[in-house]
């Protein structure tokens, strides 16, 4: 069975958190979460805000050595029924200009993944993947209509597309957490994908990997693109949290975030080494 050694990413220099935040791995239709090795250490489970994530708040101490283990074993169920309801949050909130256009660019479909599937050609043509130093949602409160190509990384790209979902009414969910390309058991990074509903019908998406390398190509449905494996260790983007007197937002809760009183949140440099 794999299993993912995680270790969080350096505290900003001359800063003192108040907590670290883990999330705790979903069971999805694809995978089943054995659980989580924790360190000996006080802690205490916490749930987002707008949505159904999990995580455990750990109180900052000065001998905290932070590692984490995750368990998980492939699985083969239906999708748990929180995980596609709607994440209310500036970075998955629709212009209406952004939802007007969408709604009439799939209005003359009639099944919802062909709806789905409009829309994904529509971002993959939107986008040239990249890791810029700007985000597409950086200083917005709500996701804008693109006419335009623009740089952008998988969370941008999969951000707008659950948003566009949201704006036909359409369900998905945005999913983050851990990929190892084939060959590869290390990484400092996270990785996000979707996953559409029909009932109990699924359609998973990873516009991201399919452009690569081409941009403006047409897209299917599926985890084409690159091989390697993938683990999700938290659903949902925008994720909003609360812990005793500090609220804070997070982009995704894909590895722990060290929080701070002023509510700023951050986990770049995280370290993950898969076994198994």
């Amino acid at each position: 069975m794999p299993s993912i050694k995680v270790t969080p990413g350096p505290i900003p220099s001359g800063r003192t958190p108040r907590w670290l935040v883990v999330p705790i791995a979903p069971d999805t239709a694809r995978q089943r979460a054995l659980g989580l090795d924790l360190p000996d250490a006080e802690r205490r489970e916490i749930r987002a805000l707008n949505g159904s994530q999990r995580a455990l708040a750990f109180p900052w101490r000065a001998d905290f050595d932070p590692v984490f283990t995750y368990g998980f074993e492939s699985a083969e169920r239906p999708a748990p029924l929180d995980h596609f309801e709607t994440v209310r949050s500036p970075v998955t909130t629709p212009t209406p200009e952004l939802a007007a256009y969408v709604q009439r660019l799939v209005e003359s479909k009639d099944g919802v993944f062909e709806r789905v599937e409009e829309i994904a050609d529509y971002v993959a043509s939107m986008f040239e993947y990249d890791h810029p130093r700007k985000r597409l949602m950086d200083g917005l409160d709500a996701v804008p209509l693109l006419t335009d190509v623009v740089r952008g990384s998988c969370i941008d790209i999969h951000g707008f597309f659950i948003s566009c979902l949201y704006s036909a009414g359409l369900q998905g969910c945005y999913y983050a957490g851990y990929f190892f390309p084939e060959g590869k058991t290390e990484t400092n990074g996270m990785h996000c994908w979707l996953t559409a509903a029909d009932g109990d019908r699924l359609q998973e998406w990873d516009i991201a990997h399919q452009l690569i390398g081409r941009p403006k190509c047409h897209v299917e449905p599926g985890f084409g693109g690159v091989p390697g494996r993938r683990f999700a260790t938290a659903h949902g983007r925008g994720l909003q949290f609360a812990v005793d007197d500090i609220r804070f937002t997070v982009s995704h809760l894909a590895y722990p975030v060290w929080v701070f009183d002023d509510g700023e949140a951050t986990g770049l440099g995280v370290e993950a080494r898969l076994s198994g």
